[in-house]
Order: C-alpha cells, then sequence, then structure tokens
C-alpha cells in the first residue's frame, strides 16, 4: 500500500479514488471517518488515498461486484504503475482548478447594480433580485 493523495475533504478524496479506480488502479479512501475530529487532529493528515499492490486488498477487506483490479498479479505498488497515477491525479487537479477559475470562484464578488447585495463572481444574475451581473 503506497500514499498517492493527500486530500483536504472526503469529497476530493472520493473524486480521486474513483478516478484511480476508473483507470485501473486498486485504490482506496483512508481516514474518511476521521474528518469529524477535525480540530481535535490535525486537518491535512487525515484523509488519503493509498494505491494498493495490483491484486491485494488490505486483511478482510472484500472487492464489491465490478471492482476487481485489471492489474495482474504483485505484491508491491510499481514505481510505473504510482508515477501513472500520481500524473492522472494531476490531470485532475489542474482541470479543479481550471473550473474553479471558469466558474469564477477565485475572483472578487460582484456587488448587484440593482440592490446593491455581494454575489460570488460565478453568478449570472443577482441571488436577491435576479438583476443581470454580466452586461
Amino acid at each position: 500500500m503506497k500514499q498517492v493523495y493527500q486530500a483536504a475533504s472526503v469529497i476530493d478524496a472520493q473524486l480521486v479514488c474513483d478516478l484511480l479506480k476508473d483507470a485501473g488502479f486498486n485504490a482506496l479512501v483512508h481516514g474518511g471517518y476521521l474528518s469529524g475530529a477535525i480540530g481535535e487532529l490535525p486537518a491535512d493528515t487525515l484523509i488519503s488515498v493509498y494505491l494498493l499492490a495490483p491484486s491485494r486488498m488490505p486483511q478482510g477487506w472484500k472487492h464489491l461486484p465490478g471492482e476487481q483490479s485489471n492489474h495482474a498479479g504483485g505484491g508491491t505498488v510499481s514505481d510505473a504503475d504510482f508515477a501513472i497515477a500520481r500524473d492522472l491525479i494531476a490531470e485532475f487537479e489542474a482541470s479543479s482548478r481550471a473550473n474553479a477559475k471558469y466558474m469564477g470562484c477565485d475572483a472578487a464578488p460582484i456587488n448587484c447594480s440593482d440592490c446593491g447585495e455581494e454575489n460570488d463572481a460565478g453568478f449570472g444574475i443577482c441571488w436577491n433580485c435576479q438583476t443581470p451581473l454580466h452586461e
């Protein structure tokens, strides 16, 4: 088992885990249930995604139907598989940042010209009075 991603949230971890599974890797989210302990435990070390040896799951775990790996045999995660997984994650992170920028999540809020209400930059109309914001 080799840590491939440290997540900011359970949602990010699950998205990355599903991305890796779709690419044929055995992956699991570790620490997803610990997010309730944030504040008592350091938040940046709780939730991670691990690659598992291609043909093994942790002791006592069983695959769900359709969850079998399409990698063959072996006891350790190869450096090549790790590099492929990291490349997939880098693409995921880049597209997430691009989507946030496109949606205006990284831009300054816009004040409505009609009612003066503050709106996130990604909004097309004012949430309060429905006046178009981008004209």
